[in-house]
């Protein structure tokens, strides 16, 4: 499965991570992004850029959760 899921993410999540922005958003950039990938070279590395950003956030996003369950315990 591709997408947001080879981080261990939903869309909804990472609506969230940038900027509280709806499930539908992400999945149209997801797709969006993909499909732009496999026509340009450029494009391509431009994502893997991004995908280190996504990694990175959804480290720092899995964090803060863990934080926030841990303060509740």
């Amino acid at each position: 499965m591709g997408g947001p899921f080879k981080f261990g993410l939903s869309y909804p999540a990472i609506g969230r991570m940038f900027g509280g922005r709806d499930h539908t958003t992400a999945l149209y950039s997801v797709s969006k992004i993909e499909a732009e990938r496999n026509s340009e070279a450029s494009v391509a590395q431009e994502f893997i850029a991004r995908k280190i950003l996504m990694r990175e956030k959804a480290h720092q996003y899995r964090e803060l959760a863990r934080s926030r369950v841990g303060a509740d315990v």
